[in-house]
């Protein structure tokens, strides 16, 4: 019975992992821009650095984004 719960356990967590990567982030620019990619690092309230999909690493002034989201 431990087993059957170890089991069921690590599959719900292993779900939800995976159910997470599926995601990415999504910046909207105070200038109409927006884009897509995963943020690496984040200074609350001074700086983002975005990485898209083609590798660019592009980093923003909190001052110039409007809002952050996230899209499957």
């Amino acid at each position: 019975m431990k087993k059957i719960l170890v089991l069921v356990v690590f599959t719900f967590i292993s779900m939800s992992t995976m159910a997470q990567d599926n995601y990415r982030d999504v910046v909207y620019l105070k200038n109409g821009s927006v884009l897509r990619g995963v943020i690496t690092e984040q200074h609350p309230n001074v700086s983002i650095k975005l990485e898209t999909a083609d590798q660019s690493i592009i980093v923003f002034q909190m001052e110039e984004i409007e809002k952050i989201a996230k899209e499957p």
